[in-house]
């Protein structure tokens, strides 16, 4: 692979590879940066649902309803939708564990615990469980490694209600209760290349997903090694480690001057105590010395597992021991008489230049969907053929978000974020969203900063204000911040600024909260240009809190209402969406007690909490209508 999903770092380098040291843009980060606009409380939302939905083809008791992140990019298909809302006006709240550098998101269990897997560090933390409103820490596990991606979580069919939580490093993997109480611990059976350190590059492991089929959890590493665990004992499943056949990726050919990776790198060091950290993050980003830059997909309905790697030596036309390609390849478990798996490739799509996505498989499993580095949004099949392509006529920088609802698909570039219609054999783009939170003045531009997630009420997103040198196409950032779309208009219903930047996922909370992972790359290039001027660089989580949970109950409830409307005309889809009627109608009980008098009378939330028990009792295919009602009549009462 030639590029990494984490798709500020590639920002970074084109502000280093680009620009140089002494370019007159370096005086702009001393001009004071402008406020954002105010944002009133923003109307509701006109998107609704409309036509057949794109639902699984089955439900399994291990794989979790998509109510929030429990893995990387939500679920096992990646497809980085929620089926809840995100509050409509949320504020900074805290940063917690802010010496530990999270380049993956947060992932949260049904008790309110969130997790996440840092860098290598001081403290030899591996595992770090938060309180999901306080911040502060439950428990850790310490091992040696340079992170193991964001902790997946799977439910426990044995004890209906509860759910485990699964991390692994290159050489280990776990299960563990939300206590921290653990299951099972088991080697990986890989070890260390030569050379290779338990804390460098190489040595990461890109998480856990699941194997509905074979019941296993997997893992898979930069070097391209994958590993099968039994998902109850831990047992390995492989008669040994599986290796891609792809090969390494050509050496570097360019890297910025040596002086610059010296002043970052002693920023980064002074801030996370990581020696090289900024020139390990070049090198991943220009795939310098292993195999996969991104994060993999299971299809829940087949069990077909999709991951985008280098692509075999021989592709590239010239047997030398290097791949130039990158590769997207289709595999599954095989169960082999011995009650042990082999895993098979079934085949693989190649791209010159790489493929910078995490790939996504829609619910339906109708198809699969990545990116290429000329420009292009693709859809292929599970067999990898080509439905369609669609040029953007700009560089799509991370993963795609894809919605159930509406064939809509969520692509970003450096600056844009685009809605995007899949009419089947073909797509075009809707709408280019409209990125107004600062004025734009002096060269000052708005945009997009980060993977977005797609929910019932909008599009969360990471954004970004900062300079824009036009004859070099860099953009300078002076402020972050997060906020939310409208999926109809691409329009922002609102914005708040963030301490710290993040290179992984737009993470929404089961609160509505927006949780990002802190992982500083352009801040610390600022930092070592301008010093004090800038704030510190800050590691961990950053937590913004929902406010006005009066409106996360109308957007809530009016979704729900939107939902029930769309199911009464398409009951194919009706088991899946009362799933998510479920989570809506929970998320607005819960804020519903939270909600201060001032913002909705106690009389108003006495008729509120009557209608949601009447909706959540009329949860079923017979009296959907009944649910639809009561949603609506507390919609209405949001006029």
């Amino acid at each position: 692979m030639k590029r990494s999903h984490l798709i500020l770092i590639s920002f970074a380098i084109l502000l280093i590879v680009g620009v140089g040291v002494g370019y007159p843009w370096i005086k702009l980060l001393l001009i004071q940066a402008p406020d954002p606009r105010e944002f009133p409380p923003p109307a509701k939302t006109q998107w609704v649902p409309k036509g057949e939905r794109a639902v699984s083809l089955q439900s399994h008791p291990v794989i979790p309803v998509p109510d929030t992140f429990h893995t990387m990019h939500v679920g096992l298909n990646n497809t980085d939708e929620v089926y809840s809302v995100t509050a409509p006006m949320i504020e900074f709240d805290w940063v917690a564990e802010e010496k530990l550098y999270v380049p993956e998101g947060p992932t949260f269990d049904n008790e309110g615990n969130l997790y996440f897997s840092p860098l290598s560090n001081d403290e030899g933390v591996s595992l770090v469980s938060l309180d999901m409103v306080t911040g502060k820490r439950r428990w850790a596990i310490k091992a040696a490694g340079n992170g193991g991606g964001a902790p997946l979580i799977l439910n426990d069919p044995d004890n209906p209600t509860k759910q485990i939580i699964y991390h692994c490093t290159y050489t280990k993997a776990w299960a563990m209760h939300p206590d921290g109480t653990i299951i099972w611990q088991v080697e990986s059976g890989l070890e260390l290349p030569e050379g290779v350190s338990p804390n460098g590059v190489g040595s990461h492991c890109w998480g856990m997903n699941y194997i509905p089929q074979a019941d296993a959890v997997t893992a898979l590493t930069q070097d391209a090694r994958i590993y099968l665990l039994d998902r109850r004992t831990g047992r390995t499943l492989l008669a040994k480690p599986y290796e891609l056949p792809g090969k390494l990726p050509p050496p570097v050919k360019q890297l910025p001057e040596q002086s610059l990776l010296d002043e970052v790198d002693a920023v980064m060091k002074a801030s996370f105590n990581k020696e090289k950290m900024f020139t390990q993050m070049i090198n991943v980003v220009f795939g310098g010395g292993f195999q996969v830059s991104n994060f993999y997909g299971i299809d829940p309905n087949t069990s077909r597992m999709f991951i985008a790697a280098t692509a075999p030596d021989v592709d590239d036309g010239k047997v030398d021991g290097r791949s130039d390609y990158g590769a997207l390849y289709s595999m599954e478990a095989v169960l082999q008489d011995n009650g042990l798996y082999t895993l098979k490739v079934l085949g693989y799509k190649t791209f010159p230049g790489g493929t910078g996505s995490t790939p996504t498989i829609k619910f339906d499993s109708n198809r699969v969907l990545v990116s290429d580095s000329d420009n292009n949004v693709i859809a292929l099949d599970l067999d990898l053929k080509e439905l369609w392509k669609l040029n953007l006529g700009e560089q799509v920088a991370a993963s795609l978000a894809v919605a159930s609802d509406n064939n809509e698909i969520f692509a970003i570039s450096k600056a844009n974020i685009f809605k995007i219609l899949d009419k089947g054999t073909s797509a075009e783009v809707v709408w280019k969203a409209k990125l107004d939170m600062y004025p734009e003045t002096r060269g000052y531009q708005n945009y997009q900063n980060l993977t977005p997630t797609i929910t019932a009420n909008g599009i969360a997103v990471a954004l970004a204000g900062g300079y824009y040198i036009k004859d070099k196409n860099i953009r300078i950032p002076t402020k972050v911040g997060v906020g939310l779309l409208d999926r109809k208009t691409g329009e922002l219903r609102y914005y708040t600024e963030s301490p710290e930047e993040a290179i992984a996922v737009t993470t929404v909370g089961p609160d509505g909260g927006i949780y990002l992972a802190n992982a500083p790359v352009r801040r610390a290039i600022a930092r070592a240009k301008f010093g004090d001027k800038v704030p510190a660089l800050l590691g961990g989580i950053t937590r913004h809190k929902p406010i006005r949970l009066d409106l996360l109950v109308r957007d809530a409830t009016c979704a729900g209402a939107a939902r029930v409307a769309n199911t009464l005309n398409y009951p194919q889809s009706a088991t899946e969406d009362i799933r998510q009627l479920r989570v809506l109608i929970d998320q607005g009980q819960n804020a519903l007690t939270k909600t201060h008098e001032k913002d909705l009378s106690r009389k108003d939330q006495a008729q509120i909490k009557s209608l949601l028990e009447q909706a959540e009792s009329s949860l079923s295919v017979d009296t959907l209508n009944q649910a639809g009602k009561a949603l609506t009549n507390i919609c209405d009462l949001f006029e």
